[in-house]
C-alpha cells in the first residue's frame, strides 16, 4: 500500500480478517517527517563576487544532508545549509537545493539568483569645444544608479548622462560608480574630457 500523505499526521484503521472470517482493527497514526526548512526566495549577487546561501531548519530534531544545483555556480559548502555561489554572467540564476532528513524524506527548495548588468558603453575619450555642453553617457540605463566625480564642469553629478560644460585647455578624467538601485553591487568606469586650448586670432590683411 502506498501512501500519499498531505498533512503533517494522518490516522489510518487497519481491518484484518483471518480465515474464519474474524476481525480485528488497528488504528495507526502516521507523521509526515519531510525536513521544514525555509530559503529567501530571492537573492541579489555581484558578477563575480562569492555570495552565501542560508537555509533554515525548522526542526531541531532533524538532522540534515543537503545536495545544491547547479553545481557549476558552487563554489564551497556545497554538502551544507551555508553553501557559497559565484556567478560571473549577468542574469537570473536557479538555485535548488535537495533536503534530505535522517528518515530519507526529502524536501525541494529554490531561491532565484538575481545579478544586475552593470554594464555602460562609454568611449575612452571625448573632445569638446570651449562653451558647448557635451554628453557624457548617451544612451545611458537609466535604471542604474550614478555618481560621478569630480562634480567640477557638470550639470548634475547624479544624472545618468551628465553634461560637461568646460573651458578651453581643460584636460579632465571623469569617473564614474554605477550601482544597481538596491546599492548592493557596484561597478566603476572612467572617461577622458579634452577641451583645446582656444585658437589664436590672426589679423589678415584687409
Amino acid at each position: 500500500v502506498v501512501l500519499n500523505l498531505s498533512g503533517d499526521n494522518t490516522e489510518i484503521f487497519l481491518t484484518v480478517i483471518d480465515s474464519f472470517g474474524c476481525s480485528t482493527m488497528q488504528a495507526l497514526n502516521l507523521m509526515n517527517s519531510a525536513p521544514e526548512v525555509e530559503l529567501d526566495d530571492m537573492t541579489t549577487a555581484c558578477v563575480g563576487e562569492p555570495t552565501q546561501l542560508s537555509i533554515d531548519n525548522l526542526d531541531p530534531n532533524d538532522t540534515l544532508t543537503y545536495v545544491w544545483e547547479p553545481v557549476e555556480v558552487i563554489t564551497d559548502g556545497g554538502n551544507t545549509g551555508n553553501p557559497t555561489i559565484n556567478i560571473t554572467e549577468p542574469g537570473n540564476t536557479v538555485i535548488t537545493g535537495t533536503v534530505t532528513n535522517q528518515f530519507g524524506c526529502t524536501t525541494t527548495v529554490t531561491s532565484t539568483i538575481v545579478v544586475p548588468d552593470l554594464t555602460v558603453d562609454l568611449t575612452d575619450s571625448i573632445i569638446s569645444c570651449a562653451g558647448i555642453p557635451a554628453a557624457l553617457n548617451n544612451g545611458a540605463n537609466e535604471n542604474l544608479v550614478y555618481e560621478w566625480s569630480p562634480t567640477e564642469f557638470l550639470n548634475d553629478p547624479t544624472s545618468p548622462n551628465p553634461f560637461v560644460n568646460a573651458p578651453a585647455g581643460t584636460n579632465e578624467l571623469f569617473m564614474v560608480m554605477i550601482s544597481d538601485s538596491a546599492r548592493i553591487c557596484s561597478n566603476t568606469e572612467e572617461i577622458d574630457f579634452l577641451v583645446p586650448d582656444e585658437l589664436m586670432e590672426l589679423d589678415v590683411p584687409a
